[in-house]
């Protein structure tokens, strides 16, 4: 076996970092209940990321993670536009 393709199968080296990429998904779900906490957003959006990263935290059965990602979609879409046409007041 070459030695990269051994670097990834037994996630040596660099390749550890791999196994931190859930807390990714985990931080964002945290920020999704500060957001229904404070009601920054509305509350639907807000379920939307929680169940979208929810889903997204599978990474073996693409039909869960494409409804993961449709769903953080519909969840954040709505979110951005808002950045975009200045709806949100952030300090500068």
């Amino acid at each position: 076996m070459t030695p990269l393709l051994q670097a990834l199968i037994e996630r040596r080296g660099m390749m550890a970092i791999v196994w931190l990429l859930p807390l990714i998904s985990i931080g964002l779900i945290v920020v999704s209940a500060g957001l229904i906490k404070t009601r920054a957003v509305p509350r639907w959006q807000a379920v939307c990321l929680i169940i979208g990263l929810a889903l997204l935290m599978n990474p073996d059965i693409d039909v869960i993670s494409l409804a993961g990602s449709i769903v953080l979609f519909a969840g954040l879409l709505p979110i951005g536009l808002g950045f975009v046409r200045g709806a949100y007041d952030y300090p500068n």
